[in-house]
């Protein structure tokens, strides 16, 4: 009782805040203006639909005022892709303009930043701004690197409203000075006191609100493999032969001490010792730079190993290992920095794959948004096929089938797939970027090839534009080239490494110290990872475009190796129609078939049975009769991803098989030696 009169208290008080109003009234006018937007663009919202964007142009008023500490904080905004994330944005700022104006008190005395991945979605941005009435001199634009059409601003702490690029927020936290580049904002001086004598420094205070724009993830971990930081060290000498002469003994010297580091803690944790914190050797400020160069003639295709020695020294670090089901244990040196300064403590976040992002849900830090979690359904996916099949996508089995002489069945689907596809619809195939190294296949351009001799017109245009288009993951975010695209091809999904995931989770936790085993499984994060870079890849498509809550049709064809991809992705692609890849039926369905059902019948055991013969189990899922090469095939695709391992004639739980496991897929067990 005494808490529902405090909560009942608290609310009275923010009522009677004159503010009250003024978020009421901005957040009405906000849903006004991007709802008329939306029906112009022939993007009529559904009833759900409508209450999300409610909620959102609320959640930035009340985050903009802030007018209690509960308002003050980083908000997640899920809106699904194509529901007016944009807009919404852009109709905050009309209506926060407009209101100035009406009440004679410049953007009501406000001012806030938005931050974005792509430069060019910034200019876009800007130019939605002023198209919807807002001055062009009131809108800041800071970025950094080559110029673009429009060039960057100065004189930006005059501007209400600043458009960053993440990675200029990200290296803010180098320098007092940077931060305040960003934050502060100084509202420029009525007429009838700009001719006065008056010190208005004072004036100066930080910016309302930060709203970003996709995943924001706080922090940045550094990490190195064992097997890297012991290539390196073994090599040394020689390397640093390659080094200009001033530095080659001080990058021995360097890389040796990173090395005993690495190794005395390694061999520790494999005494069976609990994990110690670390500090790595510091490097001299003013000798960063040239380190970096050196290293860098030194590496020959191994920049990013020295280059990650670099920027973890002088840091708190650990040695941990990743431990998966069935695998050897990976190890490695672990450290962090926060990457988004928590001087930005109140940020709305625009992330339309939060629901599935569990890196983010590590970061305490950050909330959902207040009302989100009482919507329904706010965009379905009924229009939308996706075409499953289930293999290998990495980057280095798509680069080997694409590459090779020999009919591969991941080239033939894909090919076989375009080729059927109607003349008069568009094509987009979502690949790989070159990787860099001299050797590697440039993939787009393999793939066109590929193509083009298959009897494909790749050339081809539809209303001007390209028929068939090639782009590589990095594009799957912030370009809205493709929206006419009804066929969405993945020839490769991208995935971290998991090492690189767990070193992540430890960072999200702000915890270099962190207890490994009580972090969410580095599975399910790659899982969800995966799932939100998909998701973005197939919204550049044409279910973005929503109308009554529906997304336009379209089709997709994926293969992934973890069939609980599908999970994940129905988390973000309600209602969507799902069927096997049918280009892999000639070969793969009887696999997929058999896998199906081991899948199903391992599932369905009993949870004390910890063992059953490999024949007694096929006489009871009914595969007595299964070939013992297709049998094999089908385990194969399942031993990743199950709570089960193969010892012997018989499957065993993973929880009774001890160090059985291990050695099922063949890797030699870094443990063996404790």
């Amino acid at each position: 009782m005494d808490k529902l009169l405090e909560e009942a208290r608290a609310a009275s008080v923010i009522r009677d805040n004159p503010a009250y109003a003024a978020v009421r009234r901005l957040s009405d006018r906000a849903h006004s203006i991007v709802t008329k937007r939306l029906i112009d663009y022939g993007s009529i919202p559904s009833g759900a639909h409508s209450q999300a964007l409610m909620v959102t142009a609320g959640g930035l008023a009340w985050q903009l005022y802030a007018i209690s500490p509960r308002h003050r904080a980083r908000r997640a905004y899920p809106l699904p892709c194509g529901t007016g994330k944009t807009q919404s944005v852009v109709a905050f700022a009309q209506a926060l303009y407009e209101i100035g104006l009406e009440d004679g008190r410049p953007w009501c005395g406000k001012s806030f930043l938005v931050a974005q991945t792509q430069i060019d979605s910034l200019i876009a941005l800007r130019r939605d701004m002023i198209a919807a009435g807002i001055p062009e001199d009131d809108i800041g634009l800071i970025y950094s690197g080559e110029e673009r059409e429009v060039p960057p601003t100065t004189d930006n702490s005059r501007r209400p409203v600043l458009l960053v690029a993440h990675a200029k927020i990200k290296r803010t936290g180098d320098s007092a000075g940077k931060l305040e580049e960003v934050t502060q904002y100084r509202p420029r001086p009525l007429k009838a006191l700009s001719t006065l004598s008056i010190d208005l420094r004072p004036l100066t205070r930080p910016r309302d609100l930060l709203i970003w724009d996709e995943v924001l993830l706080s922090t940045q971990a550094h990490s190195i493999a064992t097997e890297d930081a012991s290539a390196l060290a073994a090599g040394a000498s020689a390397r640093c032969e390659e080094a200009p002469a001033p530095f080659r003994k001080e990058c021995a010297d360097y890389l040796a001490r990173c090395w005993s580091l690495i190794k005395i803690e390694r061999e520790r944790q494999l005494a069976g010792h609990e994990p110690s914190k670390v500090t790595l050797p510091s490097i001299p400020e003013d000798l960063e730079l040239p380190y970096i160069q050196a290293f860098k003639k030194m590496a020959k295709g191994d920049t990013n190993a020295f280059a990650t020695l670099v920027e973890m020294n002088g840091m708190d670090a650990r040695f941990t290992f990743l431990v998966e089901p069935g695998k050897d244990r990976r190890g490695g040196m672990v450290s962090f920095e926060v990457s988004v300064p928590d001087a930005f403590d109140n940020i709305a976040i625009l992330d339309a794959g939060h629901a599935v992002n569990r890196l983010v849900r590590l970061d305490s830090r950050i909330g959902l948004a207040i009302g989100f979690d009482k919507l329904g359904v706010v965009k379905s996916y009924d229009n939308v096929e996706v075409h499953f099949a289930n293999g290998s996508s990495g980057r280095s089995p798509t680069e080997k089938d694409w590459d090779s002489m020999a009919e591969k069945q991941s080239v033939s689907e894909i090919i076989a797939t375009v080729k059927a596809i109607p003349a008069e619809e568009h094509v987009l195939i979502w690949t790989f970027k070159h990787s860099g190294y001299w050797r590697a296949p440039d993939l787009p351009t393999l793939i066109k090839k590929r193509l083009a001799a298959a009897g494909v017109d790749v050339e081809a245009k539809i209303n001007g534009r390209d028929r068939i288009s090639v782009a590589t993951f990095g594009r799957h975010i912030g370009f809205n080239d493709w929206s006419r695209v009804e066929n969405v091809i993945f020839a490769g999904v991208l995935q971290r490494d998991r090492f690189d995931l767990l070193s992540s989770s430890i960072a999200q936790v702000r915890d270099i110290m962190a207890d490994t085993d009580r972090l969410i499984p580095v599975t399910e994060v790659s899982l969800g990872e995966v799932a939100g870079t998909l998701y973005q890849a197939i919204s550049r498509g044409r279910c973005r475009d929503t109308v009554d809550g529906q997304a336009k049709p379209m089709k997709v064809w994926l293969r992934h190796h973890d069939r609980k991809i599908r999970e994940e992705l129905n988390a973000l692609l309600p209602s969507a129609q799902w069927s096997r890849w049918y280009g892999s039926e000639a070969r793969g369905g009887k696999i997929d078939g058999v896998a199906e059902k081991v899948e199903a019948a391992l599932s369905s055991l009993p949870q004390d049975v910890a063992s059953i013969s490999v024949r007694k189990f096929k006489e009871q899922c009914g595969l007595k009769d299964a070939p013992n090469k297709t049998f094999q095939k089908a385990w194969a695709t399942l031993a990743e991803r199950v709570e089960w391992t193969l010892s012997g004639r018989s499957f065993v739980r993973l929880e009774h098989a001890g160090a059985m496991a291990a050695p099922r897929l063949g890797f030699k067990d870094e443990t063996a030696a404790a």
